[in-house]
């Protein structure tokens, strides 16, 4: 009985969450590849890190590239990149870039 008393506030949620997540698009667009980045980053070093229009983003084989930029807005590989899945979200660690 008390399930079923339950059942009318359970429901909407579990239905919530499907919609709510879609696996195909977790970043599928580079602001939300950034902002993965820059959480990854500002947990990595501690504080915050630069705002979002300083950052660059390359999709390239389902991975974005997120780089800081520099000051001529060219990737800056000396300061930090983070790779992140486009399907799952899931971001590498925030390192220095060997090479873009």
């Amino acid at each position: 009985m008390m399930i079923r008393s339950l059942l009318p506030f359970l429901l909407p949620l579990s239905l919530a969450a499907c919609v709510a997540f879609d696996p195909q698009h977790a970043a599928g667009k580079a602001s939300t590849a950034i902002s993965i980045a820059r959480d990854v980053c500002s947990t990595a070093w501690a504080k915050p890190v630069p705002a979002e229009n300083h950052w660059g983003a390359q999709l390239t084989g389902g991975v974005w590239h997120i780089w800081l930029r520099d000051h001529y807005g060219r990737p800056s590989c000396a300061l930090a990149m983070v790779r992140v899945n486009r399907q799952t979200g899931i971001a590498s660690d925030c390192m220095a870039c060997p090479s873009f």
